[in-house]
């Protein structure tokens, strides 16, 4: 964890050698530990050098294939490699992990959306607000994406949590404006 540290802090003075040697001597130290895999994939991804990130997310798999991150990152690997289908089943891997954030949820249901399975995409969203009430992402693609298939008959719920988190928010007041003036 200490070699991720120093990773992060040489990241942010963009001291790119230093941040590869970093997560390298993390892996050293810990082969298998999952956020210095995942970590330098990234790092190869945000490079221009994805395929030697490639092995690095599959070895976290493997070591890890319960993990929501590894799941997620194999995930957005795939949609880059415009392999829709096989992502969809990790994206959804990753929702449904026990380390789950809110963002593989928000991810996952984007890709469904996007896959022409908006409602498949409401039933994530709607299990995802009721894990995590306030993520105004959630929320708000929620509502977005009721309004687009037409499904509204609980869309005043949602619209209502969006109000009580984030009452200035442009985008929430255009859906109040719609539904509830």
């Amino acid at each position: 964890s200490t070699q991720l540290t120093i990773a992060s802090l040489e990241l942010g003075m963009r001291n790119l050698p230093v941040v590869e040697a970093a997560y390298r001597q993390a892996l050293r130290i810990e082969p298998n530990f999952v956020p210095a895999l995942l970590n330098l994939a990234d790092f190869y991804r945000s490079v221009g050098q994805e395929a030697q990130g490639q092995p690095l997310i599959q070895k976290a798999l493997s070591v890890a294939p319960e993990s929501g991150a590894a799941n997620h990152t194999y995930g957005l690997y795939l949609v880059r490699q415009k392999d829709y289908r096989a992502a969809l089943e990790y994206l959804k891997a990753a929702v449904e992990a026990e380390d789950a954030e809110p963002r593989y949820a928000y991810v996952y249901a984007i890709a469904l959306e996007n896959s022409d399975q908006i409602e498949q995409a409401i039933e994530v969203l709607t299990a995802a607000i009721n894990r995590w009430p306030t993520q105004y992402d959630l929320l708000l693609t929620q509502v977005t994406f009721m309004d687009k298939s037409g499904d509204t008959e609980m869309i005043y719920q949602y619209i209502s949590q969006l109000t009580a988190i984030a009452p200035n928010s442009a985008e929430v007041s255009k859906f109040v404006q719609k539904y509830i003036n």
